[in-house]
């Protein structure tokens, strides 16, 4: 529904509907899922005008991407 919101400019609803899928992507430890939904989240708060919520959004995907990298074998 986020994207759909999104697509049609409504933005603020895009909000509502991407909030509560963080929820539930925290809820379930979907971190994947969560990263994307952030993604969505960024570029609402964008067309928002909200740069620092949007900001915010940049800084927990990048910590996101942290966690998600894939660890790299020690050359011993």
């Amino acid at each position: 529904m986020a994207r759909a919101s999104q697509l049609t400019g409504e933005h603020a609803r895009a909000v509502e509907h991407v909030t509560a899928e963080i929820a539930i992507r925290r809820e379930t430890d979907d971190q994947r899922g969560l990263r994307r939904a952030l993604e969505l989240l960024r570029d609402s708060h964008l067309a928002l005008g909200d740069q620092a919520a949007a900001a915010d959004c940049v800084r927990r995907v990048r910590a996101l991407d942290g966690l998600l990298a894939p660890e790299r074998p020690l050359d011993v």
